[in-house]
């Protein structure tokens, strides 16, 4: 019963986790073509 409950802890907090991953690449990528276009910008001046 012991084991059973740490996996579903586990899995909850894994869970909980995702989102938070997710939040995380979708901030990177924002980044990546916010950064990436002024870049291009700044070569095209």
């Amino acid at each position: 019963a012991e084991a059973l409950r740490l996996k579903d802890e586990a899995i909850s907090s894994l869970l909980e986790g995702i989102p938070k991953l997710l939040s995380g690449v979708n901030i990177a990528l924002y980044f990546w073509f916010v950064c990436k276009g002024l870049i291009l910008r700044s070569l095209n001046f």
